[in-house]
């Protein structure tokens, strides 16, 4: 794992309760404290990307993806929405048509 290469340890402060949390979890994935941070701070990384597609077909297969997860109906319509926005921005998040 090392071989050639220079090891740095990183510190960090957790609470106690998150510590705890941290390690049953690492317990339970059958890994050590260490690795189970690794692994984590890479799925991070990975995550945070750009996303690059191969095809226009890998991309329309996405979009039907975000699509099918979004769920049916219809996005509202934007004069509602800032007209929503620019009310709960004075009064709290309460609908004022809602009565």
């Amino acid at each position: 794992m090392t071989a050639g290469r220079r090891i740095a340890r990183i510190h960090f402060v957790a609470s106690e309760t998150d510590k705890i949390r941290y390690e049953a979890e690492a317990r339970r994935e059958g890994v050590s404290l260490g690795a189970w941070f690794r692994s984590a701070a890479e799925e991070k990384i990975r995550a945070g990307r750009e996303r690059r597609f191969a095809s226009a077909a890998e991309f329309d297969a996405f979009v039907a993806e975000c699509q099918e997860r979004a769920g049916p109906g219809r996005e509202p319509d934007w004069e509602d929405l800032k007209r929503l926005l620019r009310h709960s921005k004075f009064t709290g998040l309460r609908d004022p048509d809602a009565d």
